[in-house]
């Protein structure tokens, strides 16, 4: 089981490797979760949960050469399944999602 968790989680990082070797000016990737991602967030119990109208979107950023470091987040698209495309629009997202976890918590 664990060499198979591991054979997955190296093809997900070569996936990310190739996007940023395509695209050598940018910091930030976006993308929908793979459900291996998911199945071993949920094995291990840090998948948080959904609210309505949110989804999971992965961030991928590159903090080296070859070092990436991948959170998940639950955010709220502007339009749902489009996900940011640009360093830009990332970060952007980024900031009214945590803006608007500032606001649920200040309201609580």
């Amino acid at each position: 089981m664990q060499c198979n968790d591991r054979i997955t989680r190296d093809s997900l990082t070569l996936r990310d490797r190739a996007f940023f070797a395509m695209r050598p000016g940018r910091e930030y990737r976006a993308r929908k979760p793979f459900r291996a991602e998911l199945k071993r967030m949920m094995r291990h119990g840090h998948l948080p949960p959904l609210k309505p109208g949110q989804e999971f979107i992965v961030i991928v950023t590159k903090v080296g050469q070859s070092t990436f470091l991948t959170a998940l987040y639950a955010v709220r698209l502007d339009r749902p399944g489009s996900i940011p495309d640009t360093d830009t629009e990332i970060r952007a997202a980024f900031v009214k999602s945590a803006a608007a976890t500032k606001l649920e918590k200040e309201a609580l």
